[in-house]
């Protein structure tokens, strides 16, 4: 856990950190180098302007422009996070939520489908919620899966970590799998 800082300057340079999602020692390089706005007290502490932090975020400009993609991405992840917590507190059906998560994740990943699956046990997968294109799509739901036919899915499974596939040629997936 950081120290929370007690003086104004402390707390005006740790607030443009957390605006910049950047350590209170980088934002003091930054304001150094010019490379982000600040203004001198004149008894030379820096005032950070919350509305030029925030322009510099929305802009996406310098400095670090990777960061700033970085920072989008894992806000939206934040915010997809945030909307299916509200949806789940809002309802107790799981199958909703589940269907509403696979939409959300199908608009926000841009990917043209989500499946979302329920392992059972006896090395089955059944389907509990699908979007395609971020619509509902009930073809797919209560689809279900022999893992012994899908051993990229099985491989996921038994080592509990994403199995990566770089294109329809890979010699992990099988007929059904590029199908």
């Amino acid at each position: 856990m950081k120290a929370k800082p007690t003086t104004p300057r402390g707390v005006r340079v740790q607030r443009a950190a957390d605006l910049l999602g950047v350590s209170a020692s980088t934002v003091r390089r930054w304001a150094a180098d010019g490379r982000i706005a600040c203004q001198r007290t004149a008894s030379g502490q820096r005032r950070f302007l919350a509305s030029d932090l925030e322009r510099v975020l929305r802009e996406g400009s310098p400095p670090g422009g990777a960061h700033f993609a970085a920072l989008e991405r894992a806000e939206q992840r934040y915010q997809l996070l945030l909307d299916t917590s509200l949806e789940l507190a809002s309802t107790l059906d799981l199958d909703e939520v589940l269907q509403s998560a696979a939409r959300r994740l199908t608009a926000t990943l841009k990917i043209p489908d989500c499946d979302i699956y329920r392992f059972d046990g006896d090395g089955r997968m059944i389907c509990v919620a699908a979007a395609l294109g971020g619509v509902y799509d009930a073809t797919w739901v209560a689809h279900e899966l022999h893992l012994d036919d899908w051993p990229c899915e099985r491989l996921a499974i038994e080592t509990r970590h994403p199995v990566i596939v770089s294109s329809l040629d890979d010699p992990l997936l099988n007929e059904d799998e590029r199908e």
